[in-house]
């Protein structure tokens, strides 16, 4: 069985503008994953922030000993996530640049 390729190819008959409107296309559809993981990005640096800071509340209250150390287990994953995160950003900062769309002023807001 042949295999299929979904690689888009220009046809010979196509002008040098059909071209470029997909390419353009492709630029676009850039632009709109690296704005919807940028969001994600923040979306979860918002929950893990609220998840260490419940934690952190938690342990000052908690007494036993076996609760204090699901807390702590718990907050320790949501670091973990949190630092995943700050990788995913690095690589929206990293598409941004690609794009020509990131400026400094962005990256204040981290």
């Amino acid at each position: 069985m042949e295999k299929c390729d979904l690689r888009a190819k220009a046809l010979p008959d196509q002008s040098a503008s059909d071209a470029e409107g997909r390419s353009q296309g492709a630029v676009s559809r850039r632009v709109s994953r690296t704005n919807l993981l940028e969001h994600l990005t923040y979306r979860f640096t918002d929950l893990t922030t609220a998840i260490i800071g419940r934690c952190d509340l938690l342990a000052d209250r908690t007494m036993d000993a076996a609760s204090l150390a699901d807390v702590r287990s718990i907050r320790d994953l949501a670091v973990k996530t949190a630092d995943l995160n700050r990788v995913v950003f690095s690589l929206t900062e990293e598409c941004r640049r690609e794009l020509e769309l990131f400026s400094p002023e962005d990256s204040s807001a981290i």
